[in-house]
């Protein structure tokens, strides 16, 4: 963190006070992303208001998606970083829902058949929608104090450390 101060944490319920700090961090994370942040946001709320859970979950995988910047072995990288970034208990069964829900959205995306991959996904929707809020909060948190380029470079060395922090 280029900051001296700790890195806030935020309780279950929001106060005024908690609130606060959140706007302040969203503030100052909307500062160092510059470019990216209205499509997270966007695609995030899109898919909390969507009533078609097909598209809803490729506005999530958008969403989430937007958070890596890669061209190449994008189901990889997005699978295997977020789970590991997300500290998850079992980032090994995220990975593979993650997994799951990258593939529905090829194939919403490339007008195949989806039926089996969305059955799937849509199975574990509280989980994957406790995970997204879980993401998304580490990755505004982590970028109150850094830059789009240090948060690639936390992305990727998550895969080569064995713990994140």
């Amino acid at each position: 963190m280029t900051g001296s101060r700790p890195p806030p944490t935020f309780p279950s319920k929001l106060t005024k006070t908690v609130a606060s700090t959140w706007v302040r961090c969203l503030f100052e994370a909307r500062h160092n992303i510059k470019a990216n942040l209205h499509i997270t946001a966007d695609r995030f709320v899109r898919y909390l208001r969507a009533h078609d859970s097909r598209d809803s979950l490729v506005d999530l995988c958008i969403c989430l998606e937007s958070l890596i910047e890669s061209h190449t072995e994008i189901s990889f990288r997005f699978a295997m970083c977020l789970a590991k970034v997300g500290d998850v208990k079992n980032p090994e069964a995220t990975s593979d829902l993650l997994s799951d829900l990258y593939d529905l959205r090829s194939r919403v995306v490339h007008g195949s058949d989806a039926t089996r991959e969305h059955t799937k996904v849509k199975s574990s929707g509280g989980e994957l929608r406790r995970f997204a809020r879980k993401i998304l909060t580490i990755y505004i948190l982590y970028m109150t104090d850094h830059t789009t380029k240090e948060w690639q470079k936390h992305l990727r060395s998550s895969l080569l450390t064995k713990d994140v922090q």
